[in-house]
C-alpha cells in the first residue's frame, strides 16, 4: 500500500475510474488527515459522480455532509452541484458498465451495424466479453453523452449494462430517448418502453446502442406507472 502522501494523493485522483464502495471508503479513510485532507474530500465528491448513482439516498446524505464540511468553497460548491444533478435526473438510470466499440470494416450504414448481431447478444454473460465502468457525463435533457465516453466515432454500436434492485415485484414505467438506435433486454427477454415488470431482487437490464452520425446519446428513465419518480430502487453494476 502507498504510504508517501504523494503516492497516496495519485490514488485519490483516480479513485472515481473504479467509482465503487471500496474506493468511496478509501476517500473516506483520509478524510481526518490534515495533509490530505482536501484531496480525499475532492475524490469522494468524484467516485460519487459514479457510484453514488447505485443508491442516491445514502449518497445524498454522504454529499450533504461534504457540502457542509469540506476543506475548500469549491469541493462544496461541486458537491452542491452533484445534489442537484441527483435530484434532477433522479429518475434516470445512470449506473452503467458498457462494451467496446463494435464495428464493421468497410461498412458506412449504422442501421446496418445496429441490427448486426454481435457477441454480447449471442451471450451476455460470456467471459469474452470485457465490461468497463461508464462515467455519467450529461447533456441537455439529461442524456448520457457516449462521445465523451468513447470519443466521435460514426457507424458503430456498444451495449451498456446494469442491474435493478426491486424491494417488491412491481409495474413501472420505462421510457428512453436516443440518438440514433436502441433496444433493451430486461431479465434475458426483449423490452420495449412502456410498462414493464420489476420482479423482486435482481433484475438484469441490457441495452444496445447504435450510432450513425452526429451526436451519440441516449437516456433510460424509469418511473412508477403514474410518472412519479420511485425512490425504493437501487443499482448495481
Amino acid at each position: 500500500l502507498a504510504k508517501r502522501d504523494d503516492e497516496i494523493r495519485l490514488i485519490l485522483g483516480g479513485l472515481h475510474h473504479a467509482g465503487t464502495r471500496q474506493a468511496l471508503e478509501i476517500a473516506e479513510s483520509y478524510m481526518g488527515n490534515p495533509d490530505l485532507k482536501e484531496d480525499a474530500y475532492d475524490a469522494a465528491v468524484k467516485v460519487l459522480n459514479v457510484y453514488g448513482w447505485e443508491d442516491r439516498p445514502t449518497a445524498l446524505t454522504l454529499l450533504e455532509k461534504i457540502a457542509d464540511e469540506a476543506p475548500t468553497p469549491k469541493i462544496r460548491s461541486q458537491a452542491n452541484d452533484l445534489i442537484d444533478k441527483m435530484e434532477r435526473y433522479k429518475s434516470t438510470l445512470a449506473t452503467w458498465n458498457g462494451t467496446q466499440i463494435f464495428k464493421i470494416p468497410g461498412v458506412s450504414d449504422g442501421r446496418k451495424i445496429f441490427e448486426t448481431v454481435f457477441e454480447p447478444e449471442k451471450d451476455f454473460d460470456s467471459e469474452d466479453i470485457v465490461w468497463r465502468v461508464v462515467l455519467p457525463v450529461f447533456e441537455g435533457g439529461g442524456r448520457l453523452d457516449l462521445e465523451e465516453v468513447y470519443g466521435k466515432v460514426d457507424f458503430c454500436c456498444i451495449y451498456l449494462r446494469t442491474v435493478i434492485h426491486s424491494p417488491v415485484d412491481q409495474e413501472v414505467k420505462l421510457d428512453w430517448k436516443v440518438d440514433d438506435y436502441m433496444k433493451a433486454w430486461l431479465n434475458g427477454e426483449p423490452a420495449e418502453s412502456g410498462t414493464i415488470y420489476l420482479k423482486k431482487g435482481p433484475n438484469p437490464f441490457i441495452v444496445k446502442v447504435g450510432e450513425h452520425g452526429g451526436d451519440w446519446n441516449f437516456v433510460c428513465q424509469i418511473t412508477g406507472t403514474d410518472g412519479e419518480p420511485l425512490d425504493d430502487l437501487s443499482f448495481e453494476r
